[in-house]
């Protein structure tokens, strides 16, 4: 699932920065409202939900919400203090680092890399984000999901720590 939306944010983002590159803002901007109209359209013309009464509708929606406020709590206060401490790390300066979107474009732009540089490097960053999705899914339906969740986090927190060493120096 995620691996998908991983390629799609490829094509739409590096593909707009490589079209801007190439053809200039105004007709990037023009080709991708087209692309996004043309895309709404076809969701709204073929995507059928079934018929549902709205009595019927809200009553589920309710039902979903309960559950996933249930489930929200239980996560955070009811897995010991792992999510808690995960949320305070992810808001310290390590963490803020860690998000690689939106430090990415800044620190190529530091670089001095043009638009279409700057396109390639993000499409091979989000594909090889896409193949890591898929290699966690893979891996987490092969070994114990909690120990590849483990693996992968220590991994994120070690390059986390060497990104920010080397943005300090």
């Amino acid at each position: 699932m995620f691996g998908g939306q991983y390629v799609g944010i490829s094509i739409g983002g590096a593909g707009s920065i490589a079209l801007f590159g190439m053809i200039g803002f105004d007709v990037t901007l023009a080709v991708m409202c087209v692309l996004l109209t043309l895309n709404l359209l076809l969701i709204v013309l073929f995507i059928r939900d079934p018929e549902v009464e709205m009595a019927s509708a809200k009553a589920l929606l309710g039902d979903a919400l309960r559950t996933f406020f249930l489930e929200l709590k239980i996560g955070f206060f009811g897995s010991g203090r792992g999510p808690l401490l995960a949320l305070v790390f992810s808001v310290l300066p390590v963490g803020a680092i860690a998000l690689a979107y939106a430090t990415l474009s800044t620190i190529q732009v530091d670089f001095g890399l043009d638009q279409t540089e700057i396109a390639a490097v993000t499409a091979v960053s989000i594909v090889l984000g896409a193949i890591g999705c898929m290699l966690g899914g893979f891996l987490g339906d092969r070994f114990s999901l909690r120990q590849v969740l483990i693996f992968f986090c220590v991994l994120r927190v070690r390059d986390s720590h060497t990104v920010s060493c080397l943005c300090y120096f």
